[in-house]
């Protein structure tokens, strides 16, 4: 015991300490700075877009990237090409490491099928709501007599009736067969001088009228969304009336200064309710 506290006072064995303090702290450093050079611990890099890719480019594109991919999924959108990337994660803009793998979801080549809903004896009201839940769109209305007014006689597509169940694209348009009434049943015209197209399109729709866009004047798409009525055939007329299911033709512009100015007056209190 006395020789080992003699040992521990020696200076050779404090020279022993230091040079193997010396050697651990040169080991921690080398193998720290190691494990940061191996992992990329202080490299970040921003992620790319890929986003309006085809499918097709991927495999290119990431060849030269700093990122591998994987597709996760797929949606429908009508409006992008089949194939093309529609989101990714990371997000664009995102700081990560390099060799992080990018997961894509791109748009089907088709619109997904679904079954048509029995929508038969609903009133026009729950079907229209029924064909939004569904992803389908509403076309146009069609009366013919029957006892029930406004009920739901048949879907149909094309000129062909569609049974319930039958499977078709999602976002189809399709149009109701409503019940008449036994007999023709007028309504008044409604007024859609001054009105865009979703105003003029739920009005006529609600009222059991089909509008038929004959012209348009504008000469861009940011135009054309501001585009409003300057005339309808038949044109609005206080005591006027057509039968349930007509067509409204309607002419659109950009230019407001071609849109009449009608007098409040004239207006009935029902329409101007729309």
């Amino acid at each position: 015991m006395k020789g080992l506290i003699e040992f521990i006072k020696s200076r050779s064995f404090w020279i022993s300490m230091i040079l193997f303090g010396i050697l651990l702290g040169v080991g921690f450093f080398t193998l720290v700075n190691y494990l940061r050079n191996y992992t990329f611990l202080n490299q970040t890099i921003l992620v790319e877009d890929f986003r309006g890719y085809h499918q097709s480019e991927l495999n290119g594109i990431f060849e030269e990237s700093s990122f591998r991919y994987e597709i996760v999924d797929s949606l429908y959108d009508a409006n992008e090409k089949g194939g093309v990337v529609l989101s990714q994660i990371p997000e664009v803009g995102r700081e990560v490491k390099q060799n992080r793998k990018v997961y894509l979801t791109i748009n089907a080549s088709s619109a997904p099928k679904i079954k048509v809903p029995d929508l038969r004896d609903r009133s026009k009201r729950q079907a229209i709501a029924i064909l939004e839940t569904y992803g389908l769109q509403l076309g146009n209305f069609r009366y013919v007599p029957n006892i029930c007014v406004d009920c739901v006689l048949d879907l149909e597509r094309d000129s062909l009736v569609l049974e319930p169940g039958t499977m078709i694209e999602k976002g189809s348009f399709v149009n109701l067969i409503l019940g008449g009434g036994e007999s023709s049943e007028l309504i008044p015209i409604p007024l859609l001088i001054d009105r865009d197209w979703n105003e003029a399109s739920r009005i006529l729709k609600i009222n059991g009228l089909n509008p038929v866009v004959i012209h348009e004047e504008y000469d861009s798409e940011e135009n054309s969304m501001n585009a409003r009525i300057y005339n309808q055939i038949p044109a609005f007329d206080s005591l006027g009336m057509v039968h349930l299911g007509s067509e409204v033709k309607i002419f659109f512009t950009s230019d407001y200064n071609k849109i009449p100015k009608i007098s409040v007056d004239t207006i009935p209190a029902d329409t101007s309710a729309q």
